[in-house]
């Protein structure tokens, strides 16, 4: 068996390099797919959150939900109302003021 000149090993660290390569874009892809499957989940559960904050007020303020229950029995009676009313701890909602929208 003759031995490898200098040449002969720079031709298999070329191989060996683009091997290499090759798995680092394989690996870059996977890596890339994960990141775009956590982004979509995670965009997925912030648009659920958006859509569940007004029910969570609703659950943490009585004013707030009095005021949107009353407002939903008479659609067609949408009034102007003190919004500073439905969130004050001190004075109960008293329902929508008489002033109509204009």
């Amino acid at each position: 068996m003759q031995k490898l000149g200098l040449s002969e090993y720079a031709k298999i660290a070329e191989i060996l390099g683009g091997v290499v390569v090759v798995m680092s874009v394989i690996y870059l892809a996977v890596q890339i797919s994960d990141n775009n499957r956590l982004l979509r989940s995670q965009a997925h559960f912030n648009a659920l959150e958006l859509t569940q904050d007004p029910l969570k007020m609703m659950v943490e303020n009585d004013g707030l939900a009095s005021m949107i229950y009353q407002c939903n029995q008479a659609p067609n009676d949408v009034l102007l109302f003190s919004v500073a009313s439905a969130f004050s701890l001190r004075q109960p909602f008293q329902g929508c003021s008489h002033e109509r929208l204009r």
